[in-house]
């Protein structure tokens, strides 16, 4: 049985930021992860989109981002 692919998407909520969030992902194999906030202003989800970017392009993710 194969299994269809999905993505992790980052919670606002959760006890760890969003970056912090995308290193495990990345680090247990996901190769496209969501950044979602809908509370952030436009400038800070630039910062923390930069900041993901940056940390999960070593590891061989994608980031994308909804709103």
């Amino acid at each position: 049985m194969r299994l269809s692919r999905i993505y992790p998407i980052t919670d606002r909520t959760a006890c760890v930021s969003h970056v912090e969030q995308v290193a495990a992902f990345a680090r247990g194999g996901a190769t496209i992860i969501q950044i979602r906030d809908k509370v952030a202003t436009g400038r800070e989800l630039y910062e923390i989109v930069v900041a993901a970017v940056a940390m999960a392009r070593p590891l061989g993710a994608h980031v994308i981002v909804n709103d």
